[in-house]
């Protein structure tokens, strides 16, 4: 209630509040990626695509996160109903960064499963924003 109150515009507090949250936690995931792949078996030359992947993948599940959540705002199994939203939508990112992984380590062309992850992170965080904010809107009136 305090946050829509405020001077400042919700899309930004929306916005920043999932960008926190991804420094706090997908960044710090992103930067151990590579390390736990090589350690799993990985070839180290694939260590700098899985940090690219990771750090992505992470953007774009912190904002598509952000907005199952405002969606589930006042509801009461929330956590149910964010789980049921959000999933489908983490489906995308798993599979372009898995893809484009796959392909560089088998010698394929793999720009485009990156350049897939990277549309799908930047839509996430250019318009993930604009419907928190709405959700947020939605449920306190």
């Amino acid at each position: 209630d305090l946050l829509t109150l405020s001077a400042v515009p919700l899309e930004l507090v929306c916005a920043v509040k999932c960008l926190a949250q991804w420094l706090a936690t997908g960044l710090p995931l992103a930067l151990a990626a590579p390390l736990a792949a090589i350690a799993l078996g990985a070839e180290p030359r694939l260590a700098p695509l899985v940090l690219a992947c990771a750090a992505l993948g992470g953007l774009a599940f912190s904002f598509t996160g952000g907005i199952g959540a405002a969606l589930s705002l006042g509801a009461r199994r929330g956590g149910l109903l964010t789980a049921v939203i959000v999933l489908p939508l983490f489906v995308p990112p798993v599979i372009f960064g898995g893809g484009a992984l796959a392909a560089f380590a088998g010698g394929l062309p793999w720009s485009a499963g990156f350049a897939l992850l990277g549309a799908y992170a930047a839509a996430a965080a250019a318009l993930g924003p604009l419907a928190m904010a709405a959700a947020c809107r939605n449920a306190l009136s």
